[in-house]
């Protein structure tokens, strides 16, 4: 699961292919959280809820997304027993 990785960041992007080599794509996450300065920011403030806050939207999607990528692994692992 790629998670604060900097966009086009080169070290990361090795990072990644390399874990995609070694583990196959298969097993990899799609959905990736970056770093970003509102996910460390929630450590301290916890989950807002302003619903005109753009950061706060992106971020609430991102986990979103994982969230949603890491149920569909769930039943689909369920289907393949």
């Amino acid at each position: 699961m790629p998670v604060l990785s900097k966009k086009n960041g080169q070290v990361d992007e090795t990072i990644l292919a390399d874990a995609t080599e070694l583990f196959d794509e298969s097993n990899m996450f799609h959905t990736r959280v970056y770093l970003q300065e509102r996910i460390k920011r929630m450590d301290m403030t916890g989950i807002t809820e302003n619903e005109h806050d753009i950061w706060d939207k992106k971020v609430e999607k991102t986990f979103s997304d994982l969230a949603d990528e890491v149920i569909k692994r769930i039943e689909e692992q369920k289907e393949n027993e």
